[in-house]
């Protein structure tokens, strides 16, 4: 997976492009009508919109194309969304997850702190929330940050934990 490296060398007309550019988000969910739904109001706030319906698919999308946000039901058949972002996060990729859940605890959501989630919603949620999450996570830096600084944001997204219990990082 590409990743957006900050150079200190990068000119004011990349980093304004950079700011500018429409970002790319990945839909996971396994109910066709909601992915549809989410995809078609993102993609109205500016946002490119590639869509897959379980999280074997969904990996395969992020295996091929760079996405700047991965949104991903937890509740899926064959691939859950934990198993999706554990997946996401042992190949050491750096990219921002929501993970939405109309069944996942708190409790359950402790014990995976170390996939460094951006943010959870819990189903039933409102286009409100779901803008107001991906702008939050999506925010470009401002103008005049310096390289240093924005690194550091993104790393904010790179530590990651050993799995406890084996399997994934294996």
């Amino acid at each position: 997976m590409k990743t957006t490296e900050l150079n200190p060398f990068t000119t004011e007309a990349e980093r304004q492009w950079e700011r500018e550019r429409p970002r790319k988000i990945l839909f996971v969910d396994d109910e066709a009508g909601l992915r549809e739904v989410w995809a078609r109001l993102l993609a109205g706030a500016g946002y490119e919109v590639d869509t897959a319906p379980d999280g074997h698919t969904g990996w395969g999308a992020l295996c091929r194309k760079s996405y700047d946000l991965l949104i991903t039901d937890h509740k899926m058949p064959g691939q859950t969304g934990l198993e999706l972002v554990g997946k996401l996060r042992s190949t050491h990729m750096i990219l921002p997850v929501i993970l939405v859940s109309g069944t996942l605890d708190l409790k359950e959501l402790h014990q995976h702190r170390w996939l460094n989630l951006a943010a959870t919603l819990a189903k039933p949620f409102t286009a409100g929330q779901l803008l107001a999450s991906v702008q939050d996570i999506l925010r470009p830096p401002a103008a005049g940050t310096p390289p240093a600084a924005a690194c550091s944001m993104l790393a904010a997204f790179s530590h990651v934990e050993s799995w406890p219990h084996g399997g994934l990082n294996e």
